[in-house]
């Protein structure tokens, strides 16, 4: 009997030593995890990158938002540079001739106004991706030409995405493989596409040229330019080396980025 008391001492002198320690414990540790706690309840407050969207590069009246048509921002006198392509050719024939195209039809101004409307989370993107790399701003339009500014449109040839890349043309600008095709990352295609219109530029030293070929492909482009013993993109056209499709690709384009820039001069107002 001795013996059991003893140990029963013995446990309770354990228990006790124990319980000691264990609020010792809490006493400092709890502190620290409130403080922790505390953190990480700020942290989660916080807007995350996901949510983040680009401002407008321009700020607007009430007034004129109501009033706009195919564009969110008017350039102002001094920012004409921005898009050189508008400055140097909207006079040309061709180009006045996609103009009319569309000014000529409430529908078709209808359809440019809802593709520009309804890409504008990616066309903010594209837009300061546009700026940032110095080149000219008219290539926001490009994905309307293309796409439609549609990320998961596929043509007949199997070009896909909103850049619409083909399989054979998506090396070096973005990954493609059994698990990932960039080619339908909004994001990542537009750096993709902006750096392969870079790449043509560099090897033909016009914008022109380097937009044409971005339909066309490089080597038609260079065939075209030996056929016709010119590196003028118009000249090209009317000597008939270049197809009818890139012919009409880039004064479309150009048409475009005009009707949606400067759309007041033409006197295009949004529905009510």
């Amino acid at each position: 009997m001795g013996r059991n008391l003893f140990r029963k001492q013995t446990v309770m002198k354990r228990l006790k030593t124990f319980a000691l320690l264990t609020g010792l414990f809490c006493l400092f540790t709890f502190p620290l995890y409130a403080e922790e706690l505390n953190e990480e309840n700020q942290l989660a407050e916080e807007p995350g990158l996901e949510n983040e969207e680009l401002p407008p590069l321009q700020e607007e009246t009430e007034e004129e938002t109501e009033n706009e048509c195919l564009e969110s921002e008017t350039p102002e006198t001094n920012q004409v540079s921005l898009y050189p392509l508008i400055e140097a050719y909207k006079d040309r024939p061709e180009v006045e001739a996609w103009r009319k195209y569309y000014l000529s039809n409430e529908k078709r101004v209808k359809l440019l106004h809802d593709i520009l409307e309804n890409a504008m989370e990616y066309r903010l993107y594209v837009r300061k991706t546009v700026q940032d790399r110095q080149v000219p701003g008219e290539l926001e339009y490009l994905p309307v030409v293309e796409s439609g500014y549609k990320t998961s449109a596929k043509s007949q040839s199997g070009a896909l995405g909103m850049w619409q890349f083909m399989e054979n043309s998506v090396y070096p600008f973005l990954t493609l493989n059994e698990y990932v095709d960039e080619r339908l990352d909004p994001w990542k295609s537009t750096e993709g596409g902006l750096s392969k219109l870079q790449d043509n530029y560099k090897t033909f030293e016009d914008w022109l040229l380097a937009i044409g070929s971005y339909n066309c492909g490089v080597g038609a482009m260079n065939k075209a330019i030996r056929r016709g013993e010119s590196r003028d993109f118009w000249e090209l056209c009317d000597k008939g080396v270049i197809s009818r499709q890139t012919k009409d690709y880039v004064p479309k384009l150009i048409a475009i980025a005009d009707l949606a820039v400067n759309y007041k001069s033409y006197e295009i107002r949004s529905e009510e």
